[in-house]
């Protein structure tokens, strides 16, 4: 494997008592897509601080390995944060030559790129409109835009699909795949847990700043692939039933009925207690439906925080 774009080693950090980020170690590897996930309050956007120095941790070791002091370099970095920070009164297209010059673009390259990039965005007829005009989406192009416009080694992009509809979020999840392709390192943050499932190479799920999954995209999936997810739509729900199953499965009841039934996803630990399950609940309870599916990363990372938080309250 090519050695790290970006290290970090047993960072730590807090607040007066509250611990945000706890003991945390991460590589970032040239060209790939990193997503950094984990609920509000998780730690995320501190470790975000301390990627760009805008922090520094209390302990521990931050280091890009294509910098001679180990520091990150704001000319060669982009960084999308979740909340805009552009002015409402420039145009889209002097703000962005703006900001590329301010990352040492010359006007005229700048200019060339801003306008390259807004017609991409479907932006080329509003580019002389005042931001504050455009609807949350559009301002949410140009910041995107800003981030990448001067073609960084590494960019940090924070919700990057927010405001996004589905057309916009699939043309994003495509120039996001461009731009790793060309090299370009990127770490992803988002809560979106079937885009990033299409995006990302690495994953790293933080719960209360500390690590809680971690590895290959890949394998995170794989290793979770032998449990599976069951639906049932029962006439009436049986509960001694299902306290019975606490140890071949979890599950969780929909708030609405279907077809007049109640709803109960059962997640499985292993595939392989499905006729167990399916047993119990037919000698117990009317069975109208069936529904199976594999465990996406939208249910690992639930079950990776519920485990976690757990775990503390313990």
């Amino acid at each position: 494997m090519s050695e790290a774009f970006l290290s970090v080693s047993n960072i730590n950090k807090s607040f007066s008592n509250v611990k945000a980020v706890v003991d945390l170690s991460f590589e970032v590897h040239p060209g790939t897509i990193y997503a950094l996930l984990g609920p509000n309050g998780a730690g995320k956007t501190t470790a975000v601080r301390m990627l760009l120095d805008i922090i520094r941790p209390d302990s521990g070791v931050i280091a890009y390995n294509k910098s001679s002091d180990g520091r990150s370099n704001p000319a060669k970095m982009g960084y999308l944060p979740e909340e805009r920070g552009m002015y409402p009164d420039k145009s889209p297209l002097d703000s962005l030559v703006y900001l590329g010059m301010l990352r040492g673009m010359k006007k005229n390259d700048a200019k060339q790129e801003a306008s390259k990039w807004l017609k991409r965005f479907d932006l080329a007829d509003r580019e002389n409109d005042k931001l504050q005009t455009l609807s949350k989406g559009n301002q949410q192009k140009v910041q995107l835009i800003s981030s990448i416009l001067h073609r960084p080694d590494f960019a940090i992009l924070d919700e990057p699909f927010s405001g996004f509809d589905p057309v916009n979020q699939e043309k994003l999840i495509e120039i996001i795949h461009e731009l790793s392709a060309d090299g370009m390192t990127i770490v992803l943050s988002a809560h979106q847990m079937d885009l990033v499932e299409r995006l990302a190479d690495e994953i790293l799920l933080l719960s209360r700043g500390t690590a809680v999954l971690q590895g290959k995209l890949k394998d995170v999936l794989n290793d979770a692939s032998s449990a599976m997810k069951l639906s049932i739509d029962v006439a009436a729900i049986n509960q001694q039933t299902l306290a019975g199953l606490s140890d071949i499965c979890n599950y969780e009841i929909d708030d609405l009925a279907v077809d007049g039934n109640m709803r109960i996803n059962f997640f499985l630990h292993d595939e392989n207690n499905v006729g167990q399950l399916l047993k119990a609940c037919t000698e117990t309870m009317s069975i109208h439906n069936i529904n199976t599916e594999t465990i996406g990363l939208h249910r690992i990372y639930l079950d990776a925080v519920k485990k976690h938080k757990e775990l503390v309250d313990a």
